[in-house]
């Protein structure tokens, strides 16, 4: 193999394809245009078709869990005496090799083959540095309670790449995005990118322990089933790209030539042009500011510095200026990458609700009444995680029922409200649960709630105030909650601490202010929390309050929810067969004939009138 070759490989990255590079018609002025998305392994490739891949990576290892340490080990590994380097899942070393082998795909590239046997001196090798981070690491690292032989067997693992902080499959990631520092303007290696992409080897070899990640590339033994001489490279490749397998800040971009194609002559001015097509701006790069990079057949260059984050979300034209052709002739490159979130578009299940919500319940509401009317205040939607790792909101369907053995409430989430590209198989919806807490904790029966006045005129002031024990929670509600007739309620959020503009604080309450009509009238209860991932505890009025508000009775309106529908006839009928009561001004709103009497014509007559059948009583 020819030194420069090798040379060029230990900076490339992803291959765009095999076969010879065919270059489009020269333009007027000779120069020879190599229009990348023209290779056939890009040409015609659909966001479906990158986001099918995609999920058969993350489905890859069954047992294998981001997430959960505890998976990724058949033997687990220890940093601490007695040491251990542990023993990797064959579903780990899957989950790593298929990661590799996407970005491989990516890159119209040929996978490597699916070896899994777990090393003893890589996972030796990781785990030794965890103490000095670095390809070559010192005696004076290891600790004093470590095995001098244990040492040795790591600090001299043979292996070409390391990483640090990431899981094991997030290692790969990580690898593949390193080279430039747009916040520091600094460069760094692409070796370790290439070690997962180069069409030079057969294969690599993984470990992983304590933190660290590391890699072990497989030489080829015999010619390969391609001839390197015709490849051409390029990251991010050509085409669609899912925008989280790049980081904006760190991910330097480039393009590796065949060298019978194009190559940049020795001390040549090459320029690149990165357009950002949705915006129009224009970034400009090149070696005399040293933002560009060239070795004989390869341009490294800058990332565009544009993304909002640390993700890009556009698409970008790249035009690629001073480079040569086997003949002597000036040579140009361009091609797109149209950034996208592969997780829209990839096929995915649904792996778990994400609802880690816990109602703290005082014990003056644990009775089964008051339970279902919290019950009635629970979110009409709940987060749902999928394998793909996007998160989203699905509807619940009808109320949430009470289980008070198992302390919850439970209800049935709409798979139909699952994004297009996702399934729930495993029937993870049919039953979604929240959790309650009976607490006997002095500190929450100061969670008060009080409605002053609690009766009043239409047009009167009325003051909702929630006191709340943990003041440095910043969102409270309140809801108004009303029977259905059938021993469960609905409940509507009034007041909001984040959107309402009634509201205020008064010391360490939180307060809501309103001009009450009689449609305020009914029984309410207030609800704080914090508003971030850490604290999920949800805590609940010590007792409800009750607000009545004289002046007009809508006619009809028995639950007092301001509108007239089938519940309230059912209402009717529960108080016609003396199966519940209704205050006085419930009764006079359910009297709809006004012959002083309720009964059946009373909620025939309701019924009629919200099937729109007539419009007045």
């Amino acid at each position: 193999m020819k030194m420069k070759r090798i040379l060029c490989a230990l900076t490339a990255a992803v291959m765009l394809g095999t076969g010879t590079v065919v270059t489009a018609g020269a333009a007027q002025n000779d120069t020879v245009i190599l229009n990348l998305d023209e290779l056939s392994a890009f040409k015609g490739r659909t966001r479906e078709q990158v986001g099918e891949k995609y999920s058969e990576v993350q489905t890859i290892a069954p047992t294998y869990s981001n997430r959960d340490r505890s998976t990724w080990y058949s033997v687990p590994s220890s940093t601490e005496n007695p040491y251990e380097p542990g023993v990797l899942t064959e579903d780990t070393h899957k989950a790593m090799l298929g990661m590799t082998n996407y970005f491989r795909w990516l890159a119209g590239c040929p996978a490597y083959s699916e070896s899994i046997e777990s090393s003893a001196d890589l996972q030796a090798g990781a785990l030794v540095r965890n103490f000095e981070f670095d390809h070559y690491i010192s005696a004076e690292s290891k600790p004093e309670d470590m095995s001098d032989a244990l040492w040795e067997q790591g600090a001299n693992a043979s292996h070409n790449i390391i990483a640090m902080g990431y899981t094991p499959r997030g290692s790969v990631t990580g690898w593949m995005n390193e080279g430039y520092n747009s916040w520091s303007g600094s460069w760094d290696t692409t070796g370790h990118r290439h070690a997962l992409i180069s069409p030079y080897y057969e294969g690599v070899a993984f470990g992983y322990s304590g933190s660290v990640g590391i890699g072990k590339i497989l030489y080829a033994q015999n010619d390969l089933s391609y001839n390197p001489d015709d490849v051409t490279f390029a990251f991010p490749s050509p085409g669609y790209f899912p925008n989280d397998l790049i980081r904006s800040y760190s991910s330097v971009w480039e393009v590796c030539f065949a060298e019978k194609t194009l190559h940049a002559e020795e001390n040549a001015d090459v320029t690149v042009t990165i357009t950002n097509l949705n915006t129009g701006k224009v970034m400009e790069r090149s070696t005399a500011d040293d933002t560009v990079r060239t070795g004989d057949t390869i341009v490294l260059f800058a990332q565009p510095d544009d993304a909002d984050g640390s993700t890009y979300t556009d698409s970008y034209r790249v035009n690629i200026k001073g480079l040569k052709n086997t003949d002597g002739k000036d040579a140009e490159v361009v091609y797109n990458v149209n950034f996208f979130d592969v997780k829209d578009y990839a096929p995915t299940q649904v792996s778990s609700v994400a609802n880690d919500w816990n109602y703290i319940v005082y014990e003056s509401m644990k009775d089964a009444d008051s339970l279902q009317k919290i019950g009635a205040i629970l979110p009409k939607k709940v987060p749902v995680q999928t394998q793909s790792g996007k998160t989203c909101e699905v509807d619940i369907l009808g109320n949430w029922k009470l289980d008070e053995e198992k302390q919850c409430w439970y209800a049935a989430a709409d798979p139909q409200s699952l994004p297009e590209n996702a399934t729930d198989p495993k029937g993870l919806l049919s039953r979604v649960e929240v959790k309650y807490t009976i607490s006997d904790d002095y500190y929450d029966s100061f969670n008060y709630f009080t409605v002053s006045p609690g009766e009043a005129k239409s047009g009167d002031e009325v003051t909702f105030k929630v006191t709340r024990v943990a003041t440095s929670a910043k969102v409270s509600e309140v809801y108004r909650v009303t029977p259905n007739g059938d021993g469960t309620y609905s409940g509507e959020q009034r007041f909001n601490s984040k959107t309402s503009p009634e509201f205020s604080t008064e010391d360490n309450d939180h307060v809501y202010t309103k001009a009450v009509t009689p449609a305020d009238s009914g029984e309410y209860l207030s609800v704080y929390y914090y508003d971030n991932g850490y604290f999920n505890s949800r805590y609940v009025s010590v007792r409800t309050q009750t607000l009545t508000v004289e002046g007009a009775v809508l006619k009809g309106d028995v639950n007092g929810d301001g509108k007239v529908d089938v519940t309230d006839a059912t209402l009717v009928q529960m108080f016609a067969a003396e199966l519940i009561d209704l205050s006085a001004d419930r009764q006079k709103a359910a009297d709809v004939t006004g012959d002083g009497k309720i009964d059946v014509t009373d909620a025939t007559l309701i019924q009629m009138y919200a099937a729109e059948l007539i419009d007045k009583f």
